[in-house]
């Protein structure tokens, strides 16, 4: 089966380059020789093409990325052979399901509802149509998470076909080997308003705690903000914000971490929270629809952008190793249902649904 899967992340990307690109490169990986799958994605500086990899648009700005991303892939998609394509769905840069062709919507989260928070109340109204648009015209739709079901069936036709297709941890997760060292873990994209990572800041400032450190790690456009921000309140010293690392160190940091800290306004899965579970190291995360589902029974939780329910967790955790341990138990177990073997065979029930739809 030939397949086009249209995403704007990508894994090298500077200015996004989250979980959304890892879970389509490690599915298809998973899938082998079953499809011969080409990713079409945003360009960016540096970007390099490869057998599984096509950069389309103009690089030279995140803003200019978008735009250009968004008419080149809509040309790829009614121009193009292919036997099934996805579209790895994004408010900011949306796209339409040819109406002639075998195409369907992969949906992590709709942008819609928090998109205020990003530009303001008139431009929200603006992405929140074009994406109730663009989601009403799809025939066969997946969903990460669960949870996102009850916002976008009212979206769709009655008769669309809507398949379950999460994300999951490599096997290398499972086996990382626990030895705490003094600090807390915020892993994933560095996005101060989509990770709440503000509101962890101000927790760790407000908690106190000495001799402990806020490690920041990964991919994104943030990350001076957060060095700003940690000197206006006057932990500088106590937190460090490492940028991108290697697959190795991020295991080795999940490894060492007292506890993985997910403060999330929204989500879509919470790819990064999967692989803290299977790592198997203590979450602490706000009581968001897909964290709830993705750490049932494995994490501690707290209502979004509370700065004190958050602090005194994070005071509980580095106090009492034996609910340590306990939610390292409790994570491993969680994450046992997300394995990239399973995802990778619910994808193929859903290209082939896709396929069939043409």
């Amino acid at each position: 089966m030939k397949v086009l899967h249209v995403i704007y992340d990508d894994v090298g990307n500077p200015w996004v380059g989250g979980g959304g690109a890892v879970r389509a490169h490690r599915i298809y990986e998973a899938l082998g020789s079953k499809v011969l799958a080409r990713l079409l994605c945003g360009a960016y500086p540096g970007a390099r093409d490869d057998e599984r990899r096509r950069h389309v648009g103009i690089g030279g700005g995140y803003r200019r990325s978008r735009a250009s991303f968004i008419v080149a892939a809509q040309r790829a998609l009614v121009r193009e052979r292919y036997d099934a394509a996805v579209i790895d769905f994004s408010g900011w840069s949306p796209l339409f399901a040819p109406s002639h062709r075998p195409v369907g919507l992969t949906i992590h989260h709709l942008t819609g509802p928090n998109a205020e928070k990003r530009v303001g109340p008139l431009a929200a109204r603006v992405v929140s149509a074009l994406e109730r648009r663009c989601v009403s015209r799809a025939r066969t739709v997946s969903l990460t998470a669960r949870s996102t079901e009850a916002l976008v069936r009212p979206m769709l036709r009655s008769d669309v076909d809507v398949h379950h297709v999460a994300a999951g941890a490599d096997d290398r997760f499972f086996s990382v080997k626990r030895a705490e060292k003094p600090y807390f873990l915020a892993l994933g994209r560095l996005d101060i308003v989509h990770k709440g990572l503000d509101v962890l800041l101000r927790a760790f400032a407000h908690a106190r705690l000495p001799g402990l450190e806020l490690v920041f790690a990964g991919r994104g456009r943030d990350g001076a903000r957060l060095e700003s921000f940690a000197r206006e309140l006057g932990v500088e010293r106590s937190v460090r914000v490492l940028g991108p690392v290697s697959d190795a160190q991020q295991l080795e940091l999940l490894g060492h971490a007292l506890a993985v800290v997910m403060p999330s306004r929204f989500e879509g899965f919470g790819m990064a929270a999967v692989e803290a579970l299977a790592a198997g190291a203590p979450f602490i995360a706000t009581a968001i629809p897909a964290l709830l589902e993705v750490a049932e029974g494995a994490g501690r939780f707290v209502p979004p952008e509370d700065v004190n329910a958050l602090a005194q967790e994070m005071i509980t955790i580095a106090s009492d190793e034996a609910l340590r341990s306990e939610l390292s138990s409790r994570s491993r177990v969680a994450a046992a249902r997300f394995r990239w073997s399973t995802v990778a065979q619910d994808h193929l029930r859903f290209l082939e649904a896709i396929a069939r739809s043409a």
